[in-house]
């Protein structure tokens, strides 16, 4: 997106699950998974541990091949429990109502989308 290489991914265990294929030189190393409603997490120690090794084997490949592009459109669909969270998120520029619980958004850049979730979720 900016020319900056995409390597290394830490953080949650599904995610990091999920992101391994679509990327082939994206190291991953999950700090924590899911439990019901709870997180299981590494300890802090052995997290910076993990993550720091990785870092070490992901820098060390060829970054000009860690270059990703974006699609040139994005669609940004959310479902919400309660219909009242649907209507008021509605109302942030760019989305439009699919059903009592559901909004959209169609957009071309990506910025839009990470505004967009830090508000509306």
């Amino acid at each position: 997106m900016a020319g900056v290489p995409t390597v290394l991914l830490t953080g949650d265990k599904m995610l990091c699950d999920d992101s391994a294929s679509m990327h082939p030189l994206l190291k991953t190393v999950a700090v924590k998974r899911g439990e019901g409603g709870s997180a299981i997490s590494l300890s802090p120690a052995a997290a910076c541990k993990k993550i720091h090794s990785a870092a070490e084997a992901a820098l060390r490949q060829d970054l000009s091949q860690g270059l990703i592009s974006l699609p040139s459109k994005f669609t940004l669909e959310i479902c919400y429990k309660e219909h009242v969270k649907a209507n008021r998120a509605s109302s942030f520029p760019g989305f439009s109502r699919v059903d009592d619980n559901t909004i959209v958004m169609h957009t071309k850049d990506y910025f839009d989308v990470l505004r967009a979730v830090m508000w509306v979720l």
